[in-house]
């Protein structure tokens, strides 16, 4: 995994032939869904949650975050059913960042793959891929429902299947996060990251910052 401690000349080895992304704070900005979704389903069931709290765990999969806040495990079904009933209502809501097409366009004619590892629902996956980006094809989309009995973020073995599963060396393969629970993921494959600063959250760690997609497309031209 490379940090911001490594020569540009250390970095310029590394030719990139698949990127794997998030999927929220990555391709698409949907904090204001989120926000929605989590209030209305606090309301409903009189929950004392305020989104900042839940903000701070975007990243992880659903019940994962509610195991974090303490919520009662018998009512994590009925706060998902009311999330999703809500976030599928606001879906217009959704959008990409800027010079995402853009990006996808350079990625294919460089014959560089892609693919999705992402924290959200295999159902509002589906929904915003084929909102969003039903011509973009990605050689994967992985979400907690495909993991079986793997765990999900910041686990990396969500990104040990993909590597398997496409036959790609780690050191040509690059995941591209937002959060902390995504460096932990990409230290844990033991792959390379870089940390999309157009995103949610932020980090600690010493690692490489990319702060624009304009700027994650020249780092792709200078690293393929």
């Amino acid at each position: 995994m490379f940090i911001l401690q490594i020569s540009e000349s250390c970095i310029n080895i590394m030719k990139i032939k698949h990127v794997c992304f998030d999927l929220d704070g990555v391709l698409i900005n949907s904090i204001e869904v989120m926000k929605l979704s989590w209030e209305g389903s606090c309301k409903k069931l009189n929950i004392q949650i305020p989104f900042s709290r839940y903000k701070e765990h975007i990243g992880i999969p659903f019940f994962d975050i509610l195991e974090l806040l303490d919520i009662e495990k018998n009512i994590w079904e009925e706060i998902k059913n009311h999330y999703d009933y809500i976030s599928t209502s606001k879906l217009d809501k959704v959008f990409k960042f800027e010079d995402i097409d853009k990006m996808f366009t350079v990625l294919k004619n460089k014959d560089i793959s892609f693919s999705i590892f992402t924290s959200k629902t295999k159902k509002r996956t589906d929904e915003i891929l084929s909102k969003y980006f039903k011509n973009v094809l990605f050689t994967k989309v992985l979400c907690p429902e495909d993991l079986g009995d793997k765990k999900g973020k910041p686990s990396g073995e969500g990104l040990d299947i993909i590597l398997k599963e496409l036959n790609i060396e780690k050191k040509q393969f690059l995941y591209v996060g937002d959060t902390e629970y995504d460096v932990k993921c990409a230290e844990n494959a033991d792959v390379n990251f870089v940390l999309a600063n157009w995103g949610y959250g932020s980090t600690s760690e010493n690692i490489k910052i990319i702060n624009n997609v304009n700027d994650f497309i020249k780092f792709i031209n200078k690293n393929s």
